[in-house]
């Protein structure tokens, strides 16, 4: 689990790297949260730290799948890597019909839809 967490990582703070220092016409500096909502730094890294706790708690207390712990994880932490480091979050991908996003939010929404088909897999008891 824990490599497969690092690799990712790794892909997202490195393509935010080479943005950066590349094709930075490219780059978009994200201040607030999911879909650019304007919240307080202070606050989404709170958020990030409580979130992440909770998936490594979960993993190890109530089995938690590694591929929603490894995806959110990767997902919280590169973000938080980047509000703690430039005060914003490098956003890069653009599709013309979607908000312009980064590898770190493809992986919480990854985590999101496993735990919505966990929770749905659960309630039809199959």
């Amino acid at each position: 689990m824990w490599k497969k967490f690092i690799l990712l990582l790794a892909l997202d703070q490195v393509s935010k790297y080479l943005i950066e220092i590349k094709y930075s016409d490219l780059l978009v500096k994200n201040f607030g949260s999911a879909f650019s909502i304007p919240i307080p730094q202070e606050i989404l890294i709170i958020i990030a730290v409580l979130i992440s706790s909770w998936a490594i708690w979960s993993y190890y207390e109530n089995n938690t799948t590694e591929s929603f712990t490894y995806l959110i994880l990767a997902g919280a932490i590169g973000n938080l890597i980047d509000r703690l480091r430039l005060g914003y979050v490098i956003d890069f991908i653009n599709l013309q019909v979607w908000p312009v996003f980064n590898f770190a939010d493809i992986y919480i929404t990854f985590a999101v839809l496993l735990i919505i088909k966990e929770e749905l897999i659960q309630k039809n008891g199959k």
